[in-house]
């Protein structure tokens, strides 16, 4: 029995589409509750590797060429039947709803981190905390423990070298999400959510400020669709 593999979701019908998906199935676009679908029928999920994610890229850039709000799905993402998606999506449709508004009319730069041998070999950046030391230490086993798992959190998701670059961006950035690595000299990855057509000048304003944000190296790409403003649904 055929399963569906999952695109893309749209919020208005796309106005033209791929003709072939991953496994080289033919695509269509399912209505499901009041969004739609880009789906294609596979008897498998299709098999990793990178020429398979490049098509899965391709497709899901092709749509969202096609419609003004569109959540891409991650790659794989299979569904057992269209009564089980319209199920599952209904389920989850109040974070659909606001990520459709989120990403309306808007597309994704990512920024990526890189800092220096200059900066390795300089005191390293605290995050911020009004916590004081007494306070950490204090408790049980399971308090600091979750104190702890807090503390790492603020860490993974803060990005404390693009503070001086910021600024510059206020105006173009309508979102922004991080994702700290552990591969130096690659310390994070900023995803900045940008309305269309402005992708050209962010990268510039990147480029503008990048040379004066010492000890820190600055890599813009994109624009592309907003998988990093897409919530994770089927896998």
């Amino acid at each position: 029995m055929k399963s569906l593999c999952l695109y893309a979701l749209t919020a208005d019908e796309p106005r033209r589409l791929p003709s072939h998906g991953v496994s080289g199935e033919r695509l269509r676009v399912m209505a499901v509750r009041d969004a739609f679908a880009v789906v294609g029928e596979v008897d498998a999920i299709p098999s990793l590797d990178v020429r398979a994610l490049r098509r899965h890229d391709a497709v899901v850039r092709r749509v969202a060429g096609a419609a003004e709000a569109v959540l891409p799905v991650r790659f794989g993402s299979i569904a057992a039947d269209r009564a089980w998606l319209e199920s599952f999506l209904e389920a989850r449709w109040s974070i659909l709803s606001e990520a459709f508004d989120l990403v309306r009319g808007r597309e994704q730069m990512t920024l990526r981190v890189f800092e220096t041998a200059a900066s390795r070999r300089a005191p390293s950046r605290m995050i911020a905390s009004t916590e004081s030391a007494a306070e950490a230490c204090s408790g049980g086993p399971g308090l600091r423990h979750l104190r702890a798992r807090a503390r790492e959190h603020a860490r993974s998701q803060s990005v404390p070298e693009i503070d001086g670059v910021r600024p510059a961006l206020a105006s173009l950035v309508r979102a922004e999400l991080t994702e700290r690595h552990d591969a130096w000299p690659f310390v994070a990855s900023v995803f900045h959510l940008i309305e269309r057509g402005n992708a050209s000048k962010y990268s510039r304003v990147v480029a503008s400020v990048a040379a004066a944000n010492r000890g820190v190296r600055l890599h813009a790409s994109g624009p592309r669709p907003p998988y990093a403003f897409a919530p994770k649904l089927v896998s």
